[in-house]
């Protein structure tokens, strides 16, 4: 009887080995993680990270490109817009003149003069100064009130061609010239940022043909 005892004893502790931590049983013992594999998982954390970073500087030269174009088509646009008005409402020839064919007929040079500027107008928070000989050079500013930066900073160069029109006549289409009494091409290259030389600016166009409205 004792020893059946014993040998019932041995098999319970036995089985108790392999249900608990045996080869058998369902919860081994967790091993922690080497040297290698901590230094693998810092490794392309590491790599994550710096990828993230390198794009950042791309994404804010993105916005910042984004936000240069939008305040240059304000400015082209309403640039053009007050040139325009003030040449098809002019009351009289002598002012027709002075506003429209003033301008040079080519796109004025890259050369800008730093000291001769005049200012010309203030509206709708961009102010503007222009030179030149025939006021070819406009220097423009957006500036929110109360803010001490601009937030927007180019030049502006304006010129005048000829408009050419297409008529039918006799049968055929032609193109035929419309003198510089009646009409003018009005020509605007906005480029920015002013800070940077000419050649590496970025640059927009924009043309309106302007018709007088002559009294």
């Amino acid at each position: 009887m004792k020893t059946a005892q014993t040998d019932n004893g041995a098999a319970s502790r036995r089985g108790g080995v392999e249900a608990g931590g045996g080869p058998g049983g369902g919860c081994g013992r967790s091993q922690a993680f080497s040297l290698i594999e901590v230094v693998l998982a810092l490794a392309v954390i590491a790599f994550g990270v710096v990828s993230v970073l390198a794009l950042l500087p791309a994404s804010m030269k993105s916005s910042r490109d984004s936000v240069a174009d939008t305040h240059s088509a304000l400015v082209g646009e309403h640039l053009i817009e007050m040139l325009s008005t003030a040449m098809e409402n002019a009351p009289d020839a002598t002012t027709w003149y002075a506003n429209a064919l003033t301008l040079p007929t080519a796109k004025p040079g890259a050369a800008e003069s730093a000291t001769t500027w005049v200012n010309w107008r203030s509206q709708d928070g961009i102010r503007y100064w222009r030179v030149g000989t025939s006021n070819q050079l406009h220097r423009v500013e957006l500036r929110r009130e109360g803010n001490d930066y601009a937030e927007f900073a180019g030049m502006v160069r304006v010129w005048r061609q000829p408009v050419a029109i297409s008529q039918f006549a006799s049968g055929a289409w032609t193109s035929r010239t419309l003198p510089w009494t009646e009409a003018v091409a009005l020509n605007l290259e906005v480029s920015w940022p002013v800070q940077a030389p000419y050649a590496r600016r970025q640059k927009a166009l924009y043309a309106l043909n302007v018709f007088w409205k002559a009294p």
